[in-house]
């Protein structure tokens, strides 16, 4: 009898949010059998004790070990790399009445607007939020959160630089460098004083 062929692609990097861990967890699975394939996706792999550490190392030799115990008429080809890294994060599980509440008390605004379209685009922004919010795809949830709080820093960084240069706007003139941009900081009431730029070298007078 021809064995089943089912290839098995594992991802690097792995972050699961539950004490058990499956091989659908770990990646993509192929398989013409479509019985089989469910089967194989089922499949726990690892479980995390209480005491023990948040990382664990899954090879895929072992995982071929344990599918053909599942289903012994299949041969399994592994795509990629020869091991898996598995990191459990803690989940928040005790907010789901406070996000409740929190969707009660957006719908209750949108209600008040009176309009319809913003009702209908409120109530998708809400469905769209606990879409994310109870997603099991926990590692692209925190590729997208990573993504999110680097374009917030971008933000961040951006008003307090402002803010920085108008608590020392008594003290200190800032000059953006004509060749290259480069903001500098120069002491006020020395004059006109030759402004030297770091960065590329460049050398103006600016009365400060």
């Amino acid at each position: 009898m021809t064995n089943l062929m089912v290839y098995l692609k594992c991802d690097r990097n792995v972050e699961v949010g539950t004490e058990d861990v499956f091989l659908s967890d770990l990646g993509a699975l192929r398989c013409a059998d479509t019985v089989a394939a469910a089967k194989l996706k089922a499949l726990k792999v690892h479980h995390f004790g209480k005491e023990d550490p948040d990382r664990c190392v899954i090879s895929c030799l072992r995982l071929v070990e344990l599918m053909e115990g599942v289903c012994p008429n299949i041969s399994v080809q592994v795509v990629g790399g020869p091991d898996v890294l598995v990191e459990r994060i803690q989940v928040e599980e005790r907010r789901g009445p406070v996000q409740w509440f929190k969707c009660a008390l957006v719908c209750l605004v949108i209600s008040f607007v009176g309009s319809s379209l913003f009702y209908i685009l409120g109530t998708g922004v809400v469905i769209y939020a606990y879409f994310r919010m109870f997603s099991r795809n926990i590692s692209r949830r925190s590729m997208e959160n990573q993504e999110y709080l680097k374009q917030e820093m971008k933000i961040r960084s951006f008003f307090i630089g402002k803010k920085k240069a108008w608590a020392q706007r008594k003290e200190f003139h800032i000059y953006k460098c004509p060749k290259c941009g480069q903001k500098l900081r120069v002491p006020r009431g020395k004059g006109r004083i030759a402004v030297h730029c770091r960065k590329c070298g460049n050398e103006f007078i600016k009365k400060s």
